[in-house]
């Protein structure tokens, strides 16, 4: 029957919060994260195998028996299916097959000559290869590929993958204003490698906050960020001790836009 994925997704925030209410919008944000918005997946929404499995490993981790809606689930979960889009993603979906997703990577990030060793412009040093932010950049860059050209701001002059990278960076590191931001991507080395920017970059903030906030209304900023978090979830990115990552803004962004 369908709707498997949002009676799982009920059950985990049930049992996991308790009926207390903080406790199950952290679970939610866990979700979120991982790729499963509640509000994505309605009563109605077609199973699919591959999700079935994700989020069943989620309730296995979480200690969250599902065998009973499993067993009326339309399909069986199967881990080396494609997913199909997310509902209420766009029709025109972003990025390849997860079984060339990782080949595809490392093209990108061959084009964006950081090869595979990770090598940094001069100015631009790269943090550890084990750092998040390697694979934050690689899924980023990716999805961006996939986008194609886009208009940037019109009243800072930054471009649509700048702004959209640094909303993706404030999300990481629980950045809410722009002001702050853009007095720390002066200095911050690691910001101005995840961004491709040189050091002492500055924008204005009230222009690129408005930027910022325009570009996030877009389609695309919902095609990007429906790219990237599923990807990062499934890598157990967001759990990362380097980052402190803010799940309700994440959630605000990829629903943010409305599909034509």
């Amino acid at each position: 029957m369908p709707g498997t994925v949002r009676k799982i997704i009920e059950r985990i925030k049930e049992q996991r919060s308790g009926g207390n209410s903080v406790v199950a919008m952290t679970v939610e944000t866990r979700l979120v994260l991982q790729g499963f918005d509640p509000e994505r997946f309605g009563h109605d929404a077609p199973d699919d195998a591959a999700r079935l499995s994700r989020i069943s490993e989620i309730a296995q981790e979480m200690g969250v028996d599902i065998g009973d809606i499993l067993q009326q689930a339309d399909v069986a979960p199967d881990a080396t299916a494609t997913p199909t889009p997310a509902p209420g993603s766009p029709a025109t979906s972003v990025g390849t097959p997860r079984g060339d997703a990782a080949a595809a990577a490392q093209a990108v990030a061959e084009a964006a000559g950081i090869g595979s060793s990770f090598d940094a412009s001069p100015g631009q040093p790269a943090p550890d290869s084990t750092h998040p932010l390697q694979r934050f950049k690689l899924f980023a860059e990716e999805a961006l590929s996939e986008l194609g050209d886009t208009h940037p701001g019109s009243q800072s002059g930054a471009s649509f993958a700048l702004l959209i990278k640094s909303s993706l960076l404030m999300s990481l590191y629980s950045i809410t204003t722009d002001r702050v931001f853009c007095d720390q991507l002066q200095f911050h080395g690691l910001y101005q490698w995840f961004l491709d920017v040189e050091p002492g970059t500055d924008y204005a903030a009230d222009a690129f906050g408005g930027d910022r906030q325009e570009v996030l209304g877009r389609e695309e900023a919902r095609q990007f960020f429906d790219f990237v978090v599923p990807r990062a979830g499934r890598e157990r990115l967001f759990s990362s001790d380097l980052l402190q990552a803010n799940g309700r803004q994440i959630k605000g962004w990829m629903t943010a836009t409305e599909v034509g």
